[in-house]
């Protein structure tokens, strides 16, 4: 396998298949991962690092097709790494939604983070790790930068959701 990863387990049972329904993914060859259920909760993230896009998308294609029930997929970011993210996605029939770091930035983080990216992948893991213990997922580790990324671009999704059926 051309991929090394790092994994953040919640549990042991944790990465189970057909759990999830939303996929938000900071794309980008080292992709941050998390798994959201239909009402918002975090399930897991994870930290996946890929030698090439080629990798990656044959990856992306495996975790689809692990996670049948996924219906949406999110991804933060652009570039080769989020296009190919984002056309996977479309091949496997998933609702493609993307955004710009800066707006779930804006949105979630303290202002003073938002200044530095450091100062922001810092507020997302600690973030992050706040969200999996307030639903009782214990981590064993805080989640790497990325994947902490994804988790709260997966929440602002949500954020965005609730807005819109606010609105109707």
């Amino acid at each position: 396998m051309t991929r090394t990863q790092t994994m953040h387990r919640l549990t042991d049972h944790s990465y189970t298949a057909g759990t999830g329904w939303l996929l938000a993914v900071d794309g980008g060859l080292r992709a941050g991962v998390a798994m959201f259920d239909r009402h918002g909760t975090p399930l897991w993230c994870r930290s996946f690092h890929y030698a090439t896009i080629g990798s990656m998308r044959r990856a992306a294609r495996a975790l689809f097709f692990r996670h049948a029930q996924l219906e949406h997929l999110l991804v933060e970011g652009g570039g080769a790494a989020g296009g190919a993210w984002q056309r996977e996605g479309t091949h496997a029939g998933l609702q493609v939604h993307a955004i710009g770091a800066e707006a779930w930035r804006r949105a979630l983080l303290p202002a003073h983070t938002v200044r530095s990216g450091k100062d922001s992948k810092q507020a997302a893991v600690a973030m992050a790790s706040a969200l999996f213990r307030r639903h009782g997922k214990a981590l064993v580790r805080p989640p790497a930068h990325d994947a902490a990324e994804a988790v709260m671009a997966g929440v602002y999704f949500f954020s965005m959701l609730q807005q819109t059926d606010g609105q109707d």
